[in-house]
Parts: structure tokens; C-alpha cells; sequence
């Protein structure tokens, strides 16, 4: 069992109330960044286990700490009924499971709440909590377990055990929760930083209507691209300052810290947040993503290899001969990637008298461009500041916009064990004429062709138009809003900012 002096240094509620979080690192932290992103929280009840995944230093950890919080200064649970447990240091199952017990049985006045962070550390986690539930214990626990695994946490692994539907992301911000979060009207002070910062000049009442009108407003996929256009025009009046905004995220990218670097422009504390990024993302996808750890060099050396080719259809095959590697080990260094978070990897599809059909090549994007940064600044020896920097600034911005694109478009209806994105999203291979970027598959079977051309003469002529695809969106850099036939051209800061997420999403 986890000896009590740990217990009580992580469950300083259990001494100190709801004040708990004036000596609680994380808040410590939290509170040192002046902007917040806001999640949504996902309803907690008795016989129900709640799992959170996601990358590291999202937020994670910080939010089951809120959500504590919330519990005790609500009045909704006593600190004496809350057990957190973190696993940055590796316990037996038998430990974790004797803990977790042990606090159940003692006397509680109504429901127990029970928190697991990074649980995948423990080995053979899966069965101590199977043992809890089939005990009976946990009929009157609610559960939260996180990790930063994509693929250990699934409800068949423990089926029949309050996890269906309670599979929960946590991912980096996407454009929207940026926006809401730096132009929150609550926090006038953020209001001056803001508008020096992007250059324009909001005033209280400007920054409450733009605030308001994208509050309101959100871009649903599997409505048609007449209501996407009514929806979008409903916010074009805001072009200026969204297109500002998405200009500074471009650099930013959704960590926490990265948006509260980039605001602030912190010159030393920026260069470190790009080598701890990196360093968690390949050590993560080396060690923690499979029961056979792994060689973060080899980590390293296939994130290396992808640099050059995102964004780009690419095969297995040329990948591997690029890089150096065997096949198999890349292909195995790849899942460990993408099983961590850290990769998006978008299939592609042909056309065929039948239909659609799969394709080798692969497009890969990192899940979100400051992972970008950090590993292409690792690989050429700069500074993440001068990397990202030379990579905005050149031709390969398009390529950086497609990249934050996909991040966003893999949250769109994402819901563990029946909607991976994979199987809504692909790109459209046509042999010798070039690519459309994605395909998005609506749930009524039709498909949506999106094309990304961050530039300002952008035109549908762009676009590659073929059967079996019903509409198409053309995202662009410059303001136009318009409506021809089945296309639809759209700014892409626009649609960033005014897409909507599955409710899987935090």
C-alpha cells in the first residue's frame, strides 16, 4: 500500500480543506500563467470510471485538481471522500489496489471520489482495477483515471465496467478554446496584452460582441455547406481580429505554455518549454506506449525521418529508406507515435468504378505544430523560437496551416471505440492531378472534399473536382466569404475558430 506520508502530500485536502491549493504545485504553476485555458468537465457518478487521455502537459493533471475543487468548494464532497493518487513513480498493481481499498472502506458520508493520474505507469493497472469492480467496491465510487496513451484506455478493457461512453480526450487547444480563453471579457486585464500583442486595438465593448458572436456560433460537419454558409457569415464581421488571432496560434500552437510564452514573448523560458516538449514526446513514445519499451533514439530518429515529408503522401517504404530504418521498426516507432499523441496519420483513398478505395500512401501531420517546432528545431540545432520562425516565414506556412487544420478536423466527432478518426477522415489521391487535403465522411454516408490554400488568390478553380464527393471547402487566407455551386470558400481563421468538436472533446 502507498505509505501515508505520501498520501498526504498528495491529498492536501485531507489537512486543508478547500485551501488545499495554496500549496499545491500544480495550482502553483497553473496560477503562474496568466492565461487560462478553460475545459469542459465531464459528469462524474457512483459505478461509473471516467478516463481522460491525452499528451502530456495539456492539462491533464491540472484538471483533476480543478474538478477536486470544484467538489469541495461546492459542497459536493467532503476532502475526506476524495483520494488522488499520481503515478510519476511506478507502483505495483497490488499497491495501487490495496490503496484504493483501503480508502473505500474507511467511513465516508456519501459518495467517494476516486482520481488516477498517468495510470498507465502501473503495469497491470487493468487488472487491480477489474479486481475493485468485481468486488462490489466501486458501486458507490466514481472513478477518473488519465493517461497518455491512445490505445490502452477502450472499453473492452473493462467491458461491462461503467467506462462506456466515459472515454474522454484532452488534447492541446484548438483555435477556438485560444480565442474564447484570450478574449474572455472577465479578464480585462488580458484586454490591453491582447491587442498590443496582434496589433489591433479592441475596445470593451467590441471585445464582449466578438466574444458573444463566436460563443454563439459553431460550424457543425455533418450539416450541409449552405448552413456552414449561413453560420460563417453570421461572423465574418470579426475577419480582422480572428485572422490576427490565428496568426499568433500559428506560432503558439494549443500547450498551455507555448500560448503563454508566445503572449508574453519570455525569451529564456520559451526555449526551454520547446526542449521539454520534445524531450516528453519522444522519451513518452519510446517507453510508455507499449508493453515492450522501447529506444527513444529510435523515437528521435523517426521523428526525424517525418520532418521532410508533413504534409506530404508519402509511402511506409520511402519513409523507411529515408531514415535509415528497417521497415518494421519504423512502422513499430510510428504506432508508438501516434499511440502517444504525438503523430496524426491520414489515410488515402483512390477512386474506383466501385467507389473509393484505400490506398498505400499515408499523409502525417504532428497533432499539433508547436510538437512540430520542437522536434524540427531538435533536428536542425536552432532554437525553437528560430525554427518556428524560418518555418512561418517561408513557403511551408501552407503546409503549417494544412497541419493545424488536421488537428483540428481529428476532434470533430471523435468517440473512442466506435469513431477513431481514421474513419471519418482521409485524403483524396487523384493519380497525376495532385490531391484534395481531406475528406471528411458524414454519418448520412455523403462526402465533404476540404481543400486548404492559406493564400489570398485562392480560387475554387483550385480544387480538384471528382464523383462521389457531393461538396467542397475551400479554406483560405484571405477574407472572402462565398457560395458557388458546391463549393464553398471560407477563411480558414474563420473556420478555425468557429469549428465544433465531438462532445468526447475536453
Amino acid at each position: 500500500m502507498v505509505s501515508l506520508d505520501k498520501l498526504l502530500q498528495q491529498n492536501k485536502w485531507w489537512t486543508k480543506g478547500s485551501d488545499f491549493w495554496t500549496d499545491d504545485v500544480d495550482f502553483s504553476k497553473y496560477n503562474s500563467l496568466t492565461v487560462h485555458i478553460d475545459r469542459r468537465e465531464p459528469s462524474l457518478a457512483p459505478g461509473k470510471i471516467v478516463v481522460i487521455k491525452g499528451p502530456r502537459r495539456v492539462g491533464k493533471t491540472m484538471s483533476i485538481k480543478l474538478a477536486i475543487k470544484n467538489l469541495i468548494d461546492h459542497g459536493n464532497a467532503n476532502p475526506d471522500d476524495i483520494l488522488y493518487l499520481s503515478f510519476d513513480e511506478a507502483i505495483s498493481p497490488k499497491e495501487m489496489e490495496s490503496t484504493v481499498r483501503n480508502f473505500i472502506n474507511k467511513p465516508h458520508s456519501g459518495v467517494t471520489y476516486v482520481f488516477l493520474d498517468e495510470i498507465q505507469s502501473v503495469k497491470g493497472w487493468e487488472g487491480a482495477l477489474l479486481g475493485l469492480a468485481n468486488s462490489g467496491l466501486l458501486k458507490n465510487t466514481a472513478v477518473v483515471i488519465t493517461g497518455s496513451i491512445a490505445h490502452f484506455f477502450s472499453p473492452e478493457t473493462l467491458p461491462g465496467r461503467g467506462m462506456e461512453g466515459n472515454i474522454y480526450y484532452l488534447r492541446t487547444a484548438d483555435f477556438r478554446t485560444f480565442v474564447l480563453a484570450l478574449l474572455n471579457p472577465r479578464r480585462v486585464d488580458l484586454q490591453n496584452l491582447v491587442s498590443q500583442r496582434i496589433g489591433y486595438p479592441f475596445t470593451s465593448q467590441e471585445l464582449k460582441m466578438l466574444y458573444d458572436c463566436v460563443s454563439k456560433n459553431e460550424i457543425d460537419l455533418e450539416e450541409d455547406s449552405r448552413e456552414i454558409y449561413k453560420k460563417v457569415s453570421e461572423v465574418e464581421r470579426y475577419f480582422i481580429p480572428i485572422s490576427k488571432l490565428v496568426e499568433l496560434y500559428i506560432y503558439s500552437g494549443g500547450y498551455p505554455v507555448s500560448i503563454n510564452n508566445r503572449l508574453f514573448d519570455t525569451k529564456v523560458a520559451g526555449l526551454q518549454i520547446y526542449e521539454e516538449i520534445y524531450n516528453y514526446i519522444k522519451n513518452d513514445a519510446a517507453t510508455i506506449t507499449k508493453r515492450i519499451s522501447g529506444d527513444p533514439m529510435k523515437a528521435d530518429k523517426a521523428i526525424a525521418g517525418i520532418l521532410d515529408y508533413v504534409g506530404k503522401k508519402v509511402s511506409y517504404s520511402k519513409m523507411a529508406r529515408n531514415s535509415g530504418m528497417n521497415k518494421a521498426t519504423l512502422i513499430d516507432y510510428f504506432g508508438r507515435l501516434e499511440n502517444s499523441f504525438v503523430f496524426l496519420n491520414i489515410g488515402g483513398v483512390k477512386i474506383t468504378e466501385t467507389g473509393l478505395l484505400e490506398s498505400k500512401v499515408k499523409k502525417f501531420y504532428f497533432s499539433d505544430v508547436f510538437m512540430h517546432y520542437s522536434a524540427g528545431a531538435a533536428k536542425a540545432g536552432k532554437t525553437g523560437d528560430v525554427f518556428s520562425k524560418e518555418v512561418v516565414n517561408s513557403s511551408n506556412v501552407g503546409t503549417i496551416v494544412e497541419e493545424i487544420t488536421a488537428g483540428h478536423l481529428v476532434r470533430v466527432k471523435e468517440q473512442d471505440g466506435m469513431k477513431p478518426y481514421e474513419t471519418y477522415l482521409k485524403f483524396y489521391d487523384v493519380a497525376n492531378r495532385g490531391e484534395i487535403d481531406f475528406l471528411y465522411k458524414r454519418d448520412n454516408s455523403t462526402v465533404l472534399g476540404i481543400e486548404v490554400k492559406y493564400q489570398n488568390d485562392a480560387s475554387v478553380q483550385d480544387i480538384k473536382k471528382v464523383k462521389n464527393i457531393e461538396e467542397y471547402l475551400l479554406l483560405t487566407k484571405s477574407s472572402e466569404v462565398s457560395k458557388r455551386g458546391e463549393c464553398l470558400t471560407v477563411p480558414i481563421a474563420l473556420f478555425l475558430v468557429m469549428l465544433k468538436s465531438s462532445k468526447f472533446d475536453l
